[in-house]
């Protein structure tokens, strides 16, 4: 007997240069004044972040003195946004007295301990799988190989192509559905990497509902 409650707030997360944070920690400050009065209320005794990029849950939970949980799954490196002034910044967050950090891998949690130092210190928790219901399949004939996110240079698109486009010499049924391009523009640089196997590779922009797939 739980319900999910969405608020929708204007949020920018930590990332980039030390000037743009401080316009960052002036911006949040709405959505960390209503989400504190919406605790209060609801007699929130927990907060959780569910990514390094998020600090306004730390902040948030130190405001009302409440327990933070950090679930940290990047890596302190620039590919992911890190920068070197974030150090004394992380640091100063993680130091929190009722903060957890927990990550999902043991190599990223030494990595931001030899980073940021003890106040890094946190449990590695596996990601359990839970079971998750099989709808009926949309009706298709092969195997199609499906990504649903966004299209950002992290999440290593091309890669994906690349490796499709070796699996589809020796399995021509095999067909490729990308879902999540923002703009024309990304659909069209994807489309540049398929020339050889267009017409089995199908891009579609974002959306809202994904269950159709």
């Amino acid at each position: 007997s739980c319900a999910d409650t969405i608020l929708s707030l204007p949020y920018r997360p930590t990332l980039g240069c030390r000037w743009r944070e401080v316009l960052v920690f002036v911006y949040n400050f709405y959505a960390l004044l209503r989400l504190s009065l919406y605790c209060r209320f609801h007699r929130v005794d927990r907060v959780v972040s569910n990514t390094m990029t998020t600090t306004i849950g730390v902040r948030l939970a130190a405001l009302l003195h409440l327990p933070h949980e950090w679930h940290i799954h990047e890596m302190p490196d620039s590919y992911y946004g890190w920068r070197p002034w974030m150090i004394t910044y992380y640091r100063h967050r993680m130091a929190y007295r009722l903060n957890t950090n927990s990550y999902i891998s043991r190599y990223k949690r030494d990595a931001f301990r030899a980073m940021v130092g003890p106040q890094a210190e946190g449990e590695v928790h596996d990601n359990p799988k839970h079971n998750i219901p099989v709808l009926p399949s949309v009706p298709h004939e092969g195997t199609v190989i499906g990504f649903v996110g966004t299209f950002e240079r992290r999440k290593n698109i091309p890669l994906l192509v690349k490796v499709f486009g070796r699996l589809y010499r020796d399995n021509p049924s095999l067909q490729l559905l990308l879902v999540g391009a923002r703009t024309p523009d990304e659909i069209e640089s994807i489309r540049s990497l398929c020339a050889d196997f267009l017409p089995v590779v199908e891009i579609l922009p974002e959306g809202d509902d994904v269950a159709p797939l």
